[in-house]
């Protein structure tokens, strides 16, 4: 590798990881060029010179320039180990991506099917998102208990607003938990009853469940989360 090519790589890589204009002193330290800060300024400035660097200002560093890159990118050689590197991160990094876009595919599709199976809503946490889903509002809102928009209009706050958290707050003792009426701790849904389980998703907890008016079927809703807890077991392995 020849001097100037040597020099516009460390320009380059000093660049791209702090976004600063690179000065001669900075470079010395940060680089393992053998080089005098005063011979890197005078590099630097004929690299400026042809075009590849350039200094906003006399008493500034020097950043590269489109033909500075060009010129880069055309001559790149990556060292083996840094290859091997970049491609291991790309795979880890490719590997859990497609890992939580199955897991979550497939907590949505538990939720759709207890959205089928019952008139009331049901929902999940996204752990990795920090945010929930449901399904089911246009039945809810179907049902007497919902007739008057003010007693929707607060159900609808806490899905979209508490619910995630109280959800975290919780400190289930049961596999599943039914919390009818008062015995919720979130005002607006007092009318409600719900009922939630947990598990661990990627290293993370997860709730998913119904909530739906008092006046729900009780066994069918149980059987239904037993069911879908089965199912979110066969998620975790």
């Amino acid at each position: 590798m020849n001097r100037k090519y040597q020099i516009l790589q460390a320009v380059i890589e000093l660049f791209v990881s702090t976004s600063h204009p690179v000065g001669s002193k900075v470079l010395k330290d940060s680089s393992n060029i053998a080089l005098s800060p005063a011979t890197l300024r005078n590099e630097m400035s004929k690299l400026e010179k042809d075009g590849l660097l350039t200094q906003s200002h006399i008493s500034g560093g020097r950043v590269p320039t489109a033909k500075g890159y060009r010129f880069f990118v055309d001559d790149l050689e990556i060292p083996e180990q840094t290859e091997e590197n970049l491609r291991k991160e790309f795979k880890n990094t490719a590997f859990t991506y497609f890992k939580e876009k199955q897991a979550d595919q497939n907590l949505y599709d538990i939720v759709s099917i207890l959205s089928k199976l019952t008139p009331n809503i049901a929902f999940a946490t996204i752990p990795s998102a920090e945010k929930m889903f449901f399904l089911g509002v246009s039945q809810m809102v179907m049902q007497s208990e919902f007739s008057s928009g003010n007693d929707m209009s607060g159900v609808f706050r806490v899905l979209e607003e508490d619910l995630y958290d109280f959800l975290y707050s919780l400190d289930l003792q049961k596999d599943i938990e039914l919390f009818i009426g008062n015995e919720n701790i979130l005002p607006e849904i007092d009318s409600c009853s719900l009922l939630v389980s947990k598990g661990e998703m990627m290293n993370e907890t997860a709730f998913f469940g119904i909530l739906g008016p008092m006046r729900m079927d009780y066994p069918k809703n149980i059987i239904a989360m037993q069911e879908a807890q089965k199912l979110f077991l066969q998620i975790e392995k």
